[in-house]
């Protein structure tokens, strides 16, 4: 088979034009990458999009399963990789960052302790569209809840509220950039369930993980330079 450079074009030009392909020979659209190959008797309009083998495909299932996952949800950390704990400073905010294989509509966050906070005045997690340099915007936000993390080994899950404008249900997008972050003030701060990682790996762009002391919330914004450094361990997380 041969591609038929002539009948090359994008889209639109194909369909305006209408050329019925030769058989066995292959038209590739310009802007959208899909193929159609020819039969010698059909017009393009009429002419079905090439499709792989279903073995050849990757699906979301398969992607997820490779985490020990199911499509309802997605853990920024594979679970198999946690191991270790780490104890949040009061009043800093940890990101843990994640690049989504398939697409998901979450409404809930999910961190696990390993030992218990007490003292907690304020307990959030929430979720950053990021660029690869490290920068981010705040999109969606759990309440306060100073319940947050007062037991030991305890998965704590809590949906997205919508105070402050931020919406209760947020679509993650497979190739997009994200980080979910928690920011905890209290007295005797817990600690969460971690996959280590030396800091000087997870500081090799793109980061893995970040910390910001001193802010005492999650921020609604983080340039690239404004993480104070990084920690011993990634936080485990939950979106669903």
């Amino acid at each position: 088979m041969k591609t038929i450079q002539h009948k090359r074009g994008t889209a639109a030009i194909l369909t305006a034009n209408n050329p019925t392909i030769p058989a066995g020979e292959i038209v590739i659209e310009t802007d959208t990458g899909r193929i159609k190959i020819g039969d010698g008797s059909t017009a393009w309009t009429s002419l079905g999009y090439f499709l792989p083998a279903s073995s050849d495909i990757i699906t979301s299932s398969a992607l997820a399963a490779r985490q020990n996952q199911t499509t309802s949800v997605i853990d920024v950390v594979d679970r198999t990789t946690v191991s270790s704990a780490n104890a949040p400073v009061s009043g800093a905010e940890y990101w843990t960052f994640f690049t989504p294989t398939y697409n998901l509509t979450i409404s809930q966050i999910s961190y696990a302790s390993v030992s218990a906070s007490t003292g907690v005045t304020l307990a959030r997690m929430g979720l950053y569209t990021m660029d690869f340099a490290g920068a981010g915007t705040l999109v969606a936000r759990t309440a306060s809840d100073t319940t947050l993390f007062t037991s030991a080994n305890t998965v704590y899950t809590r949906s997205l509220d919508s105070t402050g404008g931020y919406p209760t249900t947020y679509s993650l997008v497979a190739g997009t950039r994200y980080a979910v972050a928690v920011c905890v003030v209290a007295s005797g701060p817990q600690t969460l369930a971690a996959a280590g990682c030396q800091p000087v790996v997870a500081a090799v762009s793109p980061r893995v993980q970040g910390v910001r002391t001193g802010a005492n919330d999650l921020v609604t914004t983080q340039g690239s330079g404004q993480y104070n450094g990084t920690v011993t361990q990634t936080y485990w997380a939950r979106l669903s």
